[in-house]
């Protein structure tokens, strides 16, 4: 049984290392616009579902981001108060 489980630990562990690398991935094919270069956003990921960008505590989903992007030709801080709720 443990040696069961123990393979099975050691595949989702290997599992969150290709999804941590995938995500990295994204990052440098964003383009930003209007960031101090010490303050870009962050990418992050929850789930296994969600995909997002972190800038000051507000978030923005990738796909908004990718929208943001096709629209306006790049991200900017002001972006990220767009989606913030009251």
């Amino acid at each position: 049984m443990y040696k069961t489980l123990n393979k099975k630990i050691e595949k989702a562990y290997t599992k969150l290392n290709e999804a941590e690398c995938a995500v990295s991935e994204i990052f440098p094919m964003l383009k930003f616009d209007g960031f101090q270069e010490d303050s870009l956003p962050t990418i992050s990921h929850a789930h296994g579902v969600e995909i997002f960008l972190v800038y000051k505590g507000f978030e923005v989903q990738i796909e908004q981001a990718v929208n943001l992007m096709k629209a306006n030709g790049s991200i900017k801080p002001e972006d990220f108060n767009l989606f913030c709720e009251d």
